[in-house]
């Protein structure tokens, strides 16, 4: 049987899905192709999968510009070691420099050009190569490059993605809906590659792939990858209406242009069960939006982002600078409208440094290109590069124009990659400061941005983004200089409770020293924007932190009233579910099954049949009962075999799940959360009793494990763990002790059995 490998650009780091080589991936096995899918290892493990590629028949390379270099790094290392091995490449990237990447790189024997279902058909079938449509290889010394080959029109003729080789990453999985784009923007490639011809799937085709996920991973939340998924608004109707009547709900999320999303789209798009909308605005300069040739009209597009925020949407926009030609007037103008997007709440704000593309307009018209060697969004340099190897990157700017920028602008490209990195770290860690730096002062912190001296080593240092604990100092630096400059008392007072929860969230290797916050902050969330408080409200939290902040790091534990706590507790623990999970199942005793029972009656849910009485040998009395049911088992109430293997994560062993586990888009839920047994509430302590009304709580041993973040937080901050404990005394309160009870029956029969 023939063997092939598809190697991925990152696709698992990025919580992202290689819908292209798994639809190639069917393609091949009904061939009768063996058929893996791999992502490009890290640095260190580079040759071990070598090694192994150069086993297969073919190795294929899905490429993308921002890890192209290490592709052909493997590539050619793959050859190295078996020259027999055909080597063939695709994806955006390879697409744009099909004949130099022919010419230039021995190690690659073909590529197959823009959308490659048809070629990669006649390619498995044998035709020739010279012979297929949409390939570039060699024949006779020479390089051929064929036709391109005809569009796909009808998407739905597409076979259904091999989701199999792939388990998902993330909660949320790539899910294609769409190819082309009918607009033409002059720094986009999606152009060259999908053309501007707009298709996209059928409703029901859609809501085919999104069942066969659900059914082999569990997955109930998308990111339809469609490049203007509201270009149709016919189409937004079709599907709106198949969601409505499908026997599942699913949630999603999409990129559209912010002139193509109005108020009704927008509600009517939440109705139909989208969650999060990407907004690509790129530049606020009227002028740079007719050269980039995107025609936003940006008050309009700022109108429909307030609407798209009021329909309560999770709402991302993204701007670029460094474009060709771009004056410091434009620079600022740009600048000034994330400004004002910053000051709304609850929106991530994105500020790219431009990369040229292959196969985009601005590299065809010949715009001059400089190199320096630094990362950005659409080169990885952060791996170990030799010098020969970074030279010719310099050096092959046709090739490789993403690791290049364009040198025709007005401002220096120290001051561009000081903007990006401050602004990309300020959304990452000091929110609040951004958002009353924009919100208060934003012209004299655009000032202060544009004319501060830059620090050479924020420039000069290719190690960004890693390590993330000395780039915090360096942007905190920045921020506290236009802080003392501003002589804002309540920029000071957030900027130093945006430091203290960076350091305890994004830095645990810096242990931190645990303090409260005062009364007014009660309940307030660390880590996300601040209620909207008043000069005098940071004043106050400034003569509480500051003095704090300037001597060392602060673990920000808020004084939590038990409703709060609970909330707190909820919101950490939604992405997890582990505590559902566990060896010999979770058990509650003859009171808490009758509440129990109630309670989903009221609910107008199926009251499920108790669990044996007899359980791995254990005969439990009075009464107590499992909450479980087997791993490998049949669903009762909620899906607890997909629910419990997303809780388990791809390495994890669990043997048993709580039959009320249940998987939702934002992350676990459990179906009798009100009145869950003790053992739940108290998880990850134990409620030990004695059979009657008392309780103590003791640390478990075995359990919980690391990827408990509820732990985590007890383990590192003291207050927050006498906290959780006073609340959880008060939750016990009235309750029997009956796990005790139920452990003290079991651990009977474990000895009865021992002496039989």
């Amino acid at each position: 049987m023939a063997t092939l490998t598809f190697v991925t650009y990152l696709t698992r780091d990025m919580e992202m899905m290689p819908v292209g080589p798994l639809t190639l991936a069917t393609l091949a096995r009904e061939r009768g192709w063996e058929v893996a899918v791999t992502d490009l290892p890290a640095f260190a493990e580079e040759e071990s999968l070598a090694h192994r590629l150069a086993e297969q028949d073919v190795v294929g390379f899905s490429t993308l510009c921002s890890t192209f270099h290490r592709s052909l790094r493997l590539a050619a290392r793959v050859k190295t070691l078996n020259p027999g091995v055909i080597v063939a490449m695709g994806g955006p990237q390879a697409s744009a420099v099909a004949s130099l990447l022919m010419q230039r790189r021995p190690c690659v024997d073909l590529v197959f050009r823009g959308e490659a279902e048809a070629g990669w058909a006649d390619f498995l079938d044998g035709l020739p190569w010279w012979e297929i449509p949409g390939v570039t290889c060699r024949r006779d010394g020479g390089i051929v490059e064929t036709l391109p080959a005809p569009l796909l029109m009808d998407l739905d003729r597409l076979p259904l993605p091999a989701f199999d080789l792939y388990p998902p990453s993330g909660m949320t999985v790539p899910l294609e809906t769409g190819r082309g784009c009918p607009f033409a923007c002059a720094y986009c490639s999606t152009n060259h590659h999908f053309s501007r011809r707009y298709r996209v799937k059928s409703p029901q085709r859609i809501l085919a792939e999104m069942d066969l996920l659900h059914d082999l991973h569990g997955v109930r939340a998308f990111d339809l990858i469609d490049d203007s998924f509201t270009a149709n608004r016919r189409g937004i109707g079709a599907f709106r209406d198949a969601m409505a009547g499908h026997h599942r709900t699913y949630f999603w999320n999409i990129s559209a242009r912010p002139d193509q999303v109005d108020a009704n789209l927008a509600q009517s798009l939440r109705s139909a069960g989208c969650r999060g909308i990407f907004l690509g605005i790129e530049t606020g300069s009227e002028r740079m939006q007719k050269v980039v040739r995107k025609h936003l009209r940006l008050e309009r597009a700022v109108r429909n982002i307030t609407a798209v925020r009021q329909a309560w949407l999770a709402t991302t926009v993204s701007f670029i600078i460094g474009f060709p030609g771009e004056t410091q007037e434009d620079l600022l103008a740009t600048l000034r409208l994330f400004c004002r997007l910053a000051t709304m709440r609850e929106m991530v704000l994105q500020l790219h440094l431009l990369s040229p593309l292959a196969g985009s307009e601005l590299i065809a018209a010949g715009a001059r290109l400089a190199y320096d060697g630094m990362p950005t969004d659409f080169n990885e340099l952060m791996d170990p590069v030799a010098d020969d190897e970074r030279e010719q990157y310099r050096l092959e700017s046709d090739l490789f124009p993403h690791m290049h920028y364009f040198a025709d602008t007005q401002l220096p490209r120290a001051r561009y990659l000081f903007l990006a990195y401050v602004t990309r770290l300020c959304g990452w860690y000091f929110c609040n400061f951004l958002h009353l730096a924009c919100r208060w002062c934003p012209e004299a912190w655009l000032d202060y941005l544009l004319t501060v001296p830059v620090p050479e080593e924020m420039v000069g240092d290719a190690s960004f983004p890693e390590p993330m604990a000395l780039w915090s100092e360096r942007v905190h630096a920045v921020c506290l200089g236009f802080a003392k400059e501003a002589a804002e008392p309540g920029l000071r007072a957030a900027l130093a409770y945006d430091r203290a929860y960076s350091r305890v969230s994004h830095l645990p290797e810096e242990p931190p020293v645990a303090v409260e916050l005062p009364r007014g902050l009660t309940g307030r969330n660390p880590g996300r924007l601040l209620p909207a408080l008043t000069r005098e409200d940071f004043a106050d939290l400034a003569g509480f932190l500051v003095c704090r902040d300037d001597a060392g790091m602060v673990d920000l534990v808020p004084q939590l009233d038990h409703a709060g706590l609970e909330a707190h507790v909820r919101e950490i623990c939604a992405p997890c579910g582990e505590c559902c999970l566990d060896e010999d199942g979770v058990m509650c005793g003859q009171e808490e099954w009758a509440q129990i029972a109630r309670f989903l009656e009221q609910h107008r849910q199926r009251v499920p049949g108790t669990t044996p009485t007899a359980w791995r040998g254990l005969v439990l009395e009075e009464g107590t009962r499992y909450l479980a049911r087997p791993f490998e088992g049949a669903s009762t109430l909620h899906e607890t075999h997909a629910a419990a293997q997303a809780a388990a994560g791809e390495h994890g062993l669990v043997r048993h799940a709580c039959i009320h586990l249940a998987l939702t888009p934002e992350g676990f839920g459990c179906g009798i959360h009100e009145v869950k047994p003790a053992e739940c509430l108290a998880y990850p302590l134990r409620p030990m009793g004695d059979g009657g009304r008392e309780w103590h709580l003791e640390a478990m041993e075995a359990r919980p494990g690391e990827r408990c973040p509820l732990a985590r937080q007890l383990r590192e901050r003291p207050m927050l763990g006498r906290q959780y404990v006073a609340w959880l005394q008060s939750r016990l309160e009235g309750r029997a002790g009956a796990v005790a009870l139920g452990r003290m029956h079991a651990g009977q029969e474990d000895e009865r059995e021992r002496r039989a």
